[in-house]
């Protein structure tokens, strides 16, 4: 409550009844009126520093960019951490310093501003799938799978949700769910590289290559596919190949994907066993040797390099009777000389 100085109280109790209103009605007026000064000029100030916070902000989001053009991503990442600390309310920003921490393998930092952003928008599937595909990527499927149900609940036609969903459901060994998915996400997109790929993979997993080949030749004959993706779709056409037991077909499609992908041990002997089946046993055992110096104890290379020593062990054994029945005969001269004579010369031998 208002309290007057004494002497004005002395001079309050002296007045009439009526200017002791008016004077208490004026005290509260100014109450009143200070009161509102100070919100107004709070509000304002509230104002000002958020206004300035957000062009901070979007100004240091700017500079990140422009080293990010110039390929300085740590000073990108840098600036679009700055910018997200001085506003941590723009989403937008919090979004691109997600995508550009996922870019450089920082996993961890990622995943907390994505479950922040997950936070503040809920409903936002674009928020739910990055950290989906983030926690994937950690291998956490049971935790991918939920918020890539949430985002398919919220839009259930969303390619992305659905090809995140049948790379989990490949993961998890269910193939029928991750074919299913696959087919959803071609039927939004019918282009989709990433669908038609793992389409295929899991049609030749299940010994259907006839099923299998038609997804991976368009996918070869399309100037759309990066040269990861074509490479991929030539060694699973190899693979069709093979299943179908066209060993010289298969030979040749795996023969050239050599380069373009990494090869594990089991890929160079699908290669060894490929040529080894279409005849090429020279090339076969170049591939099996090479899988060998990758693995020394691997099983199934050293099986195959048992079989191709025996087979040109057998080989050998096979040519040299071969030409022991067709070289020409020989006789012996008389007992005067022991000197082997193809059959030939005989006729011009002098006893």
């Amino acid at each position: 409550m208002l309290r007057l100085h004494p002497i004005h109280e002395r001079n309050r109790l002296a007045l009439p009844g009526a200017a002791r209103d008016a004077v208490r009605c004026a005290a509260r007026c100014c109450c009143v009126w200070l009161t509102l000064s100070l919100l107004v000029t709070g509000c304002s100030v509230s104002k000002f520093v958020r206004r300035h916070r957000a062009e901070s902000c979007e100004q240091l989001a700017e500079q990140a960019r422009a080293a990010a053009n110039r390929g300085d991503a740590a000073s990108a990442e840098s600036l679009l951490t700055a910018a997200v600390n001085r506003n941590p309310r723009d989403c937008e920003v919090r979004l691109e310093l997600s995508e550009m921490l996922l870019e450089h393998g920082s996993l961890s930092a990622a995943t907390e501003h994505l479950r922040r952003l997950v936070e503040q928008n809920p409903d936002d599937p674009r928020a739910n799938l990055r950290l989906a595909r983030t926690l994937y990527l950690q291998d956490d499927y049971s935790g991918a799978v939920e918020l890539v149900d949430q985002v398919i609940e919220i839009d259930p036609e969303n390619p992305q949700a659905w090809m995140l969903r049948a790379k989990i459901d490949n993961r998890n060994g269910n193939d029928c769910d991750a074919l299913a998915a696959c087919y959803r996400v071609l039927a939004a997109a019918p282009e989709d590289a990433e669908a038609r790929l793992l389409a295929a993979e899991i049609h030749l997993h299940q010994d259907n290559s006839q099923q299998a080949s038609p997804l991976l030749r368009s996918l070869l004959d399309s100037a759309s596919c990066c040269p990861q993706q074509r490479a991929a779709a030539a060694w699973l056409l190899g693979g069709c190949y093979a299943q179908e037991g066209r060993w010289g077909d298969a030979a040749a499609t795996l023969s050239s994907a050599i380069g373009t992908r990494p090869l594990t041990v089991a890929d160079w002997y699908q290669l060894a066993y490929a040529r080894y089946r279409a005849g090429d046993l020279e090339a076969s055992r170049g591939a099996v040797d090479t899988a060998l110096r990758m693995s020394p104890d691997d099983p199934q290379s050293l099986a195959l390099s048992r079989l191709l020593e025996a087979t040109a062990v057998r080989t050998a054994a096979a040519t040299l009777d071969q030409s022991a029945s067709t070289a020409p005969a020989a006789v012996l001269l008389p007992a005067a000389s022991n000197t082997v004579v193809p059959a030939d010369r005989i006729a011009t031998a002098q006893p």
